[in-house]
């Protein structure tokens, strides 16, 4: 195996191979998943273009499951479309590796128009795979198609799936469950109401029970955060604070994407306003959650707007986490030294400490 440390080490490697007569797809494949693995998407298209049309090399089946994860990791479905297309070609009538269907079903994900071409690869693989799709290799599309109803927020598609894949002997892992539950929420953060509130809720708790009937070491806090994103989704604000306790009955811990999802709708409900700090001081001193720097900004923002008497509590948290205030809460703070003194203090420690 190659492992790539140094890109330009790696290409020598491989031209000195090709010399040799020695380099094949195996090389380049092994190159292009390390840079795959560590995220290098530019070097990854570069070595990609310089095999097609500087090496005039065929497309690899393997070299072209590579390059649709890449795609579906830049969220850039038009690309893993055209090489899906030439992948097809390349392979007749042998079908696809489920790696393949999987990544391009993440890539269609990423954008709404592609649901159609996601969805008729995914009936076309699922057709030919027998009546027993229990296995690694089927599931992981399965969990692929699930993620892209998610992203699409297409409820009534993800049943259908989820239906089928039970009746043919599929053990959901956690993941599904996950992707099934947020299909309900991003259908109401997308407005596509393809089911009523009440049902939603019903369905998700139940997937929530299943989970945890089932897999019961493998529900966590972001298994209960999904009833929490789907009680946000719909505007409930005290759904979703009532949820807190429900972490406790399923063993587990409210994070700081609970609180970031409660907090997130009170500050931008008129009427829920009134609750943020309560959150916000249950989170600090009754958890172990340290709030992130979008938290600290959004409490800022809100004691900016709303409680003159948070202003400096919330600052001195940012100085402490290291999370410098905005330029426009800056601004703003600046204007309020004369009357809170300590604030020009405040502000001047985060210049000093080069926040």
């Amino acid at each position: 195996g190659i492992l790539v440390q140094d890109f330009l080490a790696a290409f020598q490697l491989l031209d000195a191979m090709e010399s040799q007569g020695v380099a094949d797809a195996a090389d380049y494949v092994a190159v292009l998943t390390a840079l795959v693995e560590k995220r290098s998407y530019a070097r990854v298209w570069q070595l990609y273009q310089y095999l097609r049309t500087t090496r005039l090399l065929p497309l690899d089946p393997a070299v072209a499951t590579l390059m649709i994860r890449t795609c579906a990791e830049q969220r850039d479905p038009e690309a893993a479309q055209e090489i899906w297309t030439e992948l097809r070609e390349v392979l007749g009538d042998s079908p696809p590796s489920p790696e393949a269907v999987a990544h391009f079903l993440h890539a269609c994900a990423a954008k709404q128009e592609y649901f159609g071409a996601g969805s008729t690869v995914l009936r076309e693989w699922l057709d030919n795979c027998g009546d027993d799709w229990n296995t690694p290799e089927v599931k992981s599309v399965v969990l692929g198609a699930l993620r892209m109803c998610r992203r699409n927020g297409r409820v009534l598609r993800a049943k259908a799936i989820w239906k089928e894949a039970t009746t043919k002997n599929v053990e959901p892992c956690r993941w599904m469950f996950h992707a099934f539950m947020g299909a309900f929420t991003r259908s109401f953060v997308l407005q596509r109401a393809e089911v009523v509130p009440e049902q939603a809720l019903r369905s998700a708790w139940e997937l929530l029970f299943a989970l945890e009937k089932s897999l019961p070491k493998e529900v966590g806090p972001d298994s209960v955060n999904e009833l929490v994103n789907l009680y946000c989704a719909l505007g409930d604000r005290q759904g979703a604070i009532d949820m807190l306790p429900q972490f406790q009955e399923f063993g587990v811990k409210p994070n700081a994407k609970t609180f970031g999802a409660i907090l997130d709708l009170c500050a931008h409900d008129d009427k829920g306003i009134s609750y943020f700090f309560p959150i916000w001081d249950y989170m600090r001193s009754m958890t172990d959650v340290k709030p992130v720097r979008r938290l600290c900004e959004l409490a800022m923002d809100v004691a900016l707007d709303n409680e003159e008497g948070r202003i400096l509590p919330v600052l001195r948290q940012m100085h402490e986490s290291e999370f410098p205030p905005t330029p426009e809460q800056m601004a703003r703070l600046g204007q309020l030294a004369r009357r809170l003194p300590e604030t020009a203090s405040l502000l001047q420690r985060f210049r000093v400490d080069g926040m």
